[in-house]
């Protein structure tokens, strides 16, 4: 049995790649097909300190880079697995990782669950000149065809393409539409995730309609939950929209069931989760025309996108999906069946072993 040593950043802090890496250090399928063994790489305890530098992290990445080395030895992996950092002080850690990983010859397998990679080369000779020398020699992975385009002009030994998945246990769907209809946003209070540019949205929604209701849920990151109140405040919406901060396990998904139209109107994605969670519940998705969403959803079928940060074509977005409820409906039984289609867990393991599986037999 051919073996594969994983080097992924797990929770905590929770975010959308370390929710993949723990499913797929954790698959019974991969498990079933290949010996594994796993590093945690994670550096920060905190969201808003992924990617960036700080002298404390460093004895942590020597420990690491010291568990690799002995599993390197001791293991003997034929494919080594790491979700690369694309930016940041995290992307130099991982340069300095594979250095040590090539000397041991392994299949290099680098997971790329994010974006950075062009505009680090942009930014920086030094980078480009890494990242060449690093996808030169590597099978990589991306989470869309559009994201693809982030490493253009890389060489790679090889490329592929996995969609992330989501869990697919039975769910309780809404039965009707609620009345008034209720909105939700579901994400991390992170500017670039676009929640002011919701807001806004919302007050121009509400010179013509009066009847909705729109929650906004997620943990606070660079916007605390006062600055989103007086926010909403400012706007005049306060009789309209509830900042209700973070909810886990049955309480989120009571807001899912109770939801009839889910927005993320994010500036920076790469494969958001919650996107899938929300088709996974049959609700409609308006998003942004960002990363790797275009790939997720068909406009005018299965979701509504909109440019990022056009906040008048968000507004004409919400105001269309309120006054064509039949639209809503549709729209959103076509999300989950096409979450159930392409989405799910099962689906992304197949494909992810069928990459392994492949890499062993080219090499």
């Amino acid at each position: 049995m051919h073996k594969i040593l994983f080097l992924v950043q797990l929770p905590p802090p929770v975010h959308g790649a370390a929710i993949m890496n723990e499913i797929v250090v954790h698959s019974k399928l991969i498990g079933e097909h290949f010996e594994s063994r796993h590093v945690d790489i994670g550096a920060s305890d905190k969201l808003e300190d992924i990617g960036r530098f700080s002298p404390s992290k460093l004895p942590g990445v020597a420990r690491t880079l010291t568990r690799i080395i002995r599993e390197l030895f001791v293991f003997r992996p034929q494919i080594v697995y790491l979700t690369l950092a694309p930016s940041g002080f995290a992307f130099y850690r991982d340069v300095l990782f594979v250095s040590f990983i090539r000397l041991f010859r392994p299949e290099l397998v680098l997971h790329l669950h994010g974006k950075g990679i062009r505009q680090g080369a942009e930014k920086s000779r030094l980078f480009r000149w890494l990242a060449s020398r690093l996808f030169k020699h590597s099978h990589v992975i991306f989470l869309s065809e559009r994201l693809r385009s982030d490493a253009a002009g890389f060489r790679t030994r090889s490329s592929y393409v996995v969609n992330n998945g989501f869990p697919d246990d039975p769910v309780p769907l809404s039965a009707a539409p609620h009345d008034p209809p209720e909105l939700l946003y579901l994400s991390n209070f992170v500017r670039t995730k676009g929640v002011l540019d919701l807001i806004d949205a919302l007050r121009i929604v509400a010179q013509t309609h009066s009847r909705f209701h729109v929650k906004l849920v997620g943990r606070p990151v660079d916007i605390s939950m006062d600055a989103l109140e007086e926010y909403v405040r400012e706007k005049g919406l306060e009789s309209k929209v509830s900042v209700l901060g973070p909810r886990y396990g049955g309480e989120k998904v009571g807001l899912l069931k109770d939801a009839d139209i889910f927005i993320l109107p994010s500036y920076n994605e790469a494969f958001p989760l919650s996107v899938l969670e929300a088709m996974k519940f049959g609700l409609p998705v308006i998003s942004t025309i960002e990363g790797g969403i275009p790939d997720m959803i068909d406009a005018g079928r299965d979701g509504l996108l909109f440019p990022k940060r056009d906040v008048d074509a968000l507004a004409r977005e919400i105001v269309f999906l309120l006054d064509h409820p039949e639209e809503r409906r549709s729209i959103g039984e076509a999300a989950r069946k096409k979450f159930l289609a392409r989405f799910t867990v099962s689906v992304f393991e197949r494909n992810l072993l069928q990459v392994f599986r492949q890499i062993c037999a080219s090499s």
